[in-house]
This record gives structure tokens, C-alpha cells and sequence, in this order.
């Protein structure tokens, strides 16, 4: 996912203009500050970031911000809220991956791993895990996108069962050792800024998926 760009100049100027924005221009304004928001809050972080400088990142006054988003807490729910979104709505929309076991699960552990090393996920995550025990909202958020995380994978899971033999109670549980396996790994090193190369990744990733494949289709007990 790459950073969008700068809102361009009619967009901009529809903060100036007297009147009652159109609902074109009121759009276009707040895409204009989610996006300035964004590119502020992953370069500097959120303490770092002030609500002037959103305004002036957007082409719009301080005033439209706080009338529009709140207070800084709340823009910087906003965009956990969008990001994840964003990244949540492409895997649920995502054909289901075709061939063995092995194959479907290398294939959906590799796109949970892209989305997971991106830099502006990987920025929110940092944020996210700092701010969360004093942000009941921000931790509420975080739960309903784990949640549908888990939903994507035990979809995944699913279609490697096709029988059907596997109760939905256990695929929950094993999607949720699925991602701690696959991408909680790679992302706690990205976020610990350190570096590994894809091949690494590729090996580590294949080998949990084949550590991961003999438990799932073992009997449960």
C-alpha cells in the first residue's frame, strides 16, 4: 500500500471558499485530512504530530480539523480505523487461493506477511501498542480487526477442510495459531527494526506452515 498523495489545489481551496461546501468539496476535504493525519502520525509519530500541523499538511484551518475530527486522540482512531480497513477489506476481498493445503495456506501466509511489513502498518502497530492500555477505544479497534483477521484465515482454513470435519470452535482456535506461526514473527521483527531477507522469510514462513499443517489436520484430542 503506498502513501497517498497531497490533495491537489481545487481541493484545498474548498476550505476558503464562503458557503456551505458541496458534498463533493466536504469529501475531498476530509479525505484531505485523514490523508495529511496518516503521513503524519507514521513519519513522526503521535506526539509528535499536532493538530496545526494536519491543518497545514491538508490546505485547511485548524478549526475545520477539530470541527470535523475531533480531538487528535480521535483523528488518530480515525486512521488506525482506515488503515486497517484498507488492508482487512483487500484480504476479505481475495479470491481463495487454489491447490494443496500447503499451497493455499504459503499463499495466504505470504499476503499477511505483505500487508504486515508495509511501513505504515508497521508505524500504527508501534503506535497502537503504546497507546492502547490508556485508550479503551483504540484497544476496542484493535480486538474487531484481529477479529476479522482470524475470520479471514479460518476461511482459508475452511477451504483446505472441505469435508467439513473440523468444528468451527477449532478452526478459530487454530487461526489464531496460524497468524502467532506466521506473521506475528516477521512483524515483531519489522517493528524491532530488524531486518531480514525475503529468503529468510520464505524459509521461516514455510516451515511454520508445514509445523502448522501437521497439527491442524491431526485428530483432535
Amino acid at each position: 500500500m503506498s502513501d497517498k498523495s497531497k490533495p491537489d489545489e481545487d481541493a484545498t481551496r474548498t476550505s476558503v471558499r464562503p458557503g456551505r461546501p458541496t458534498a463533493v468539496e466536504a469529501h475531498q476535504i476530509g479525505e484531505a485530512i485523514m490523508n495529511a493525519a496518516r503521513r503524519l502520525f507514521v513519519t513522526q509519530g503521535f506526539d509528535r504530530t499536532s493538530m496545526d500541523q494536519v491543518a497545514s499538511e491538508a490546505g485547511v484551518s485548524k478549526r475545520t480539523v477539530y470541527s470535523r475530527c475531533g480531538s487528535k486522540a480521535d483523528l488518530f482512531l480515525g486512521v488506525a480505523r482506515q488503515l486497517g480497513h484498507e488492508t482487512l477489506s483487500e484480504l476479505e476481498a481475495a479470491a481463495d487461493p487454489e491447490g494443496t493445503p500447503y499451497q493455499v495456506l504459503l499463499t495466504l501466509g505470504w499476503q499477511l506477511v505483505a500487508f504486515g511489513l508495509d511501513r505504515d502498518t508497521i508505524a500504527m502497530e508501534r503506535m497502537a501498542m503504546d497507546m492502547a492500555q490508556d485508550f479503551p477505544e483504540l484497544a476496542k479497534l484493535r480486538r474487531e480487526q484481529s477479529r476479522r483477521t482470524v475470520a479471514v484465515v479460518m476461511r482459508s482454513l475452511a477451504h483446505v477442510n472441505a469435508t467439513g470435519a473440523v468444528s468451527p470452535e477449532r478452526l478459530n482456535r487454530d487461526a489464531q495459531v496460524f497468524l502467532s506461526m506466521t506473521v506475528m514473527p516477521t512483524l515483531h521483527r519489522a517493528m524491532m527494526q530488524d531486518p531480514s531477507d525475503r529468503a529468510e522469510t520464505e524459509a521461516v514462513l514455510a516451515r511454520a506452515i508445514e509445523i502448522f499443517l501437521h497439527g491442524h489436520t491431526a485428530p483432535a484430542s
